[in-house]
């Protein structure tokens, strides 16, 4: 079986879009990486896709985090690649009435919480309009995070729904053309 390859230059870093006002992420849409930086470049701890502006979707991210929906990390500690859960979101499972009033309770203190880490997030967007590919670069990436060394594979949410290659698929392997460095990420993964 003959090996693909594909480059990939990733746009950024971006801030975390404010509401109602423009940002250079409204004409981008494709694969995107969520990182925080650190001395040593960015620590990567989420990956999506979107067929949408990256700034649609993100104005989607804030609503949830500001509702409670995701989960919060320690800033500090994130950015040594350590998962420190200040608060754990109210996704599925999580929900319950009693976690409804907890958020309530510390409303604010979490919201507090969630605009910092807003504010410390650094986008970036690979621009890819192929959606499988789309889909195979957000699995591919999300299982590098996981089986990245520790501590940095415990950063990364679980439980995404996430479409990798299938077996009557070619292999590619994509190769990181931009220069920031990616602490938790390998120059080229196979997707």
């Amino acid at each position: 079986m003959s090996m693909q390859r594909l480059k990939i230059s990733w746009n950024g870093p971006f801030d975390w879009p404010q509401a109602r006002q423009r940002s250079p992420l409204k004409g981008l849409c494709g694969v995107y990486m969520q990182t925080v930086k650190n001395d040593t470049g960015y620590v990567v701890y989420g990956v999506g896709i979107t067929k949408r502006p990256v700034s649609q979707r993100f104005g989607e991210h804030r609503r949830a985090i500001l509702k409670g929906k995701y989960t919060l990390l320690d800033l500090d500690a994130m950015r040594q690649g350590i998962r420190q859960e200040i608060w754990h979101g109210l996704w599925a499972g999580h929900d319950s009435d009693e976690r409804k009033a907890e958020f309530a309770k510390r409303e604010e203190e979490l919201k507090d919480v969630a605009r910092q880490q807003m504010a410390a997030c650094k986008i970036f967007v690979a621009e890819v309009s192929d959606v499988r590919i789309q889909h195979r670069m957000e699995a591919a990436l999300m299982a590098t995070l996981y089986d990245a060394p520790e501590p940095y594979c415990g950063l990364p949410d679980r439980g995404m729904h996430l479409v990798p290659r299938h077996d009557n698929e070619l292999p590619i392997t994509i190769t990181n053309e931009s220069h920031p460095l990616f602490v938790n990420l390998p120059e080229k993964v196979e997707i």
